[in-house]
């Protein structure tokens, strides 16, 4: 996101290709999923720019789309899981946009990026 929105600032322009494909994979832990989330909620709250960005609108896609492949592969076994790593990106997202409400000494522990702390003031 913050390349995208460097490059539309030089007035260079972004496009989505959905015949475009990657696959990997992030195993997390719904802790280590939280502080991911707390990190990208931070970035998208100190770009104001990035106003298009519907964070609660794409997780609710993402949502619904985990929860249809689980049906259709049969796999409803997998929901609880699947429902508490939802809920751990979910909290760590919104706990990210309202980080500035969160005490200074507990948002390097919420995040990924300890260091990116270091300097911050404790606003």
């Amino acid at each position: 996101m913050g390349i995208a929105e460097k490059f539309v600032g030089q007035g260079l322009s972004v496009r989505y290709t959905p015949e475009a494909s990657v696959v990997h994979s992030h195993p997390l832990t719904p802790w280590e999923q939280f502080r991911r989330y707390f990190d990208i909620g931070v970035f998208m709250a100190r770009r104001p720019n990035l106003t298009r960005a519907r964070p609660a609108h794409e997780g609710l896609y993402y949502a619904r789309a985990q929860v249809a492949a689980l049906w259709k592969s049969g796999r409803m076994e997998w929901l609880p899981s699947v429902f508490l790593d939802l809920c751990a990106r979910y909290c760590g997202l919104n706990a990210g946009l309202r980080h500035r409400r969160i005490p200074a000494f507990l948002r390097p522990r919420l995040s990924r990026q300890a260091g990116f702390w270091e300097n911050e003031p404790s606003r």
